[in-house]
């Protein structure tokens, strides 16, 4: 258990959702997935980016972490906005995705709430 975490058993049909959050991170006009993302990944005012677009590695400086996935480490302040998708799960599969574009002018917050 994390010290500002808590646990609540609750019964499935008192839920209204269940989802998992996924992020994609614009950069250079394109939407790259982060290689992973959190407190310790962006301590450093950096985050990591994977593509497995050649491309990517040929002209935007992308290096090679294994067949077929190229990386690269930005600077937040690179970056143009953050897509938060949540995706239900589970019993919620069915219903729709949700998504929130987050302007360069809202990354800070963002990025916060996983300073925190």
């Amino acid at each position: 258990m994390h010290k500002d975490k808590f646990v609540k058993e609750v019964r499935i049909e008192d839920i209204d959702v269940i989802y998992e959050i996924q992020y994609k991170i614009i950069y250079q006009g394109k939407e790259y997935s982060p290689f992973t993302i959190g407190e310790l990944i962006i301590e450093n005012d950096k985050i990591t980016i994977f593509s497995k677009d050649y491309e990517d590695y040929e002209k935007n400086g992308f290096h090679k972490k294994e067949q077929f996935v190229f990386v690269k480490e930005i600077a937040i302040n690179n970056i143009e906005g953050i897509i938060e998708i949540k995706k239900p799960i589970l019993d919620f599969k069915g219903l729709p995705e949700e998504k929130k574009y987050l302007s360069k002018n809202s990354i800070s917050h963002c990025i916060n709430t996983f300073k925190n």
